[in-house]
């Protein structure tokens, strides 16, 4: 049987045995010390001392939540060897990241609240590299997933804009040239508008999925269709930020580069805190206040890596005889630079800008 009640200070619904009731604990959450309630009807005190219980036993004033000092360690509930997941009851090793039984997450590693904070070079391309190389095939995987979904989704809707067309052309008739130019220009911008929203909508959930695993979780691919909530608002902050960019880029290109650093965080910001409106973009400010040097410099070492495979493909042409067409060797320069880019580069990339906001908000 187990006690179920909420921490005073986060109100996240927890559970414990009830042999220890009345025992100090720390909330898996929040990290207070909390006091594990006693029910209604229980024996009191020394009653349960007279039955020969030990979990009666009185806890000093000194270290209880209610004094000033910090719970020492080893008089916690969750440090016996075994802690209670706060969603299934269960007993998991204190410790652990995730539950065994119903998957909550029930800590992140090393890391303590949500706060802005400068951030490292060195401590996020190592971390990124750290994630990246241990999660290899998890990392490339949903971006190849995503890939295949955008572009299946992409034909799909060619495919059902032309049989729209060829229908209309046969019910109504051909159009005069004019009119089927214009139909066929308004249907291309439709198609492009179409394809915007779907590679926005895998990029939210490639995001999810990266950013759970910069924190220490075990996302499944499920994330990948996690991004419906936030379609909307993606759409607008994405919008205004290309506005702002271009603007700033006319403005003769460091002021889009400062821009582009300064709210660049948007995504996940919203995907992480669930922010109203176009408060993702006013947030991003804030957190990357004091970072832009630090983010910058991460951009310079990103674009270095860039320039590998385009660099392998110039010297690659150089000296090429026009006449006799590309080298036999020319097709694998060519493979080589494509999956650099696509199984590399831009998995990569996604990661790095994943550790950058983790480390910006102490996650």
């Amino acid at each position: 049987m187990t006690i179920e009640f909420e921490c005073r200070y986060c109100q996240k619904v927890l559970s414990a045995p009830d042999d220890k009731a009345g025992s100090l604990a720390r909330c898996p959450q929040c990290g207070e010390t909390i006091s594990v309630p006693v029910p209604e009807g229980t024996p009191s005190l020394s009653q349960a001392d007279e039955g020969g219980s030990d979990t009666g036993t009185p806890v000093p004033e000194e270290s209880s939540f209610l004094a000033e000092g910090t719970l020492r360690e080893e008089e916690s509930v969750l440090s016996t060897g075994q802690t209670i997941c706060p969603m299934c009851g269960e007993e998991v090793p204190a410790g652990a990241m995730n539950c065994d039984y119903c998957g909550e997450t029930l800590q992140s590693p090393g890391r303590g609240a949500w706060e802005p904070r400068k951030i490292e070079v060195g401590a996020v391309l190592s971390r990124a590299w750290g994630v990246f190389s241990s999660n290899l095939g998890r990392v490339i995987g949903v971006h190849f997933l995503a890939y295949i979904l955008a572009v299946l989704c992409s034909l799909a809707v060619l495919i059902l804009f032309v049989a729209l067309g060829v229908g209309a052309v046969a019910l109504l008739g051909e159009p005069e040239p004019g009119v089927l130019i214009a139909l066929g220009i308004l249907g291309y911008i439709v198609v492009l508008l179409i394809n915007a929203v779907f590679q926005f909508y895998f990029l939210l959930g490639v995001l999810s999925y990266i950013l759970k695993l910069v924190r220490g979780e075990q996302p499944s691919f499920n994330e990948l269709f996690s991004g419906w909530p936030y379609l909307g608002r993606m759409l607008l902050c994405s919008l205004l930020f290309i506005f702002m960019y271009a603007l700033g880029y006319i403005c003769l290109i460091i002021p889009g580069i400062i821009i582009a650093l300064m709210f660049g965080a948007y995504p996940y910001l919203l995907i992480d805190r669930n922010l109203p409106g176009i408060e993702s973009l006013t947030q991003s400010r804030k957190i990357t206040q004091g970072n832009l040097m630090s983010l910058f410099l991460i951009s310079l070492v990103l674009g270095s890596i860039v320039l590998v495979p385009y660099l392998s493909l110039v010297f690659a042409t150089v000296g090429m005889d026009r006449g006799a067409g590309p080298p036999v060797w020319f097709p694998i320069v060519m493979i080589f630079f494509m999956a650099f880019v696509y199984l590399f580069l831009i998995p990569f990339s996604v990661l790095v800008g994943g550790t950058c906001y983790a480390e910006m908000t102490n996650q």
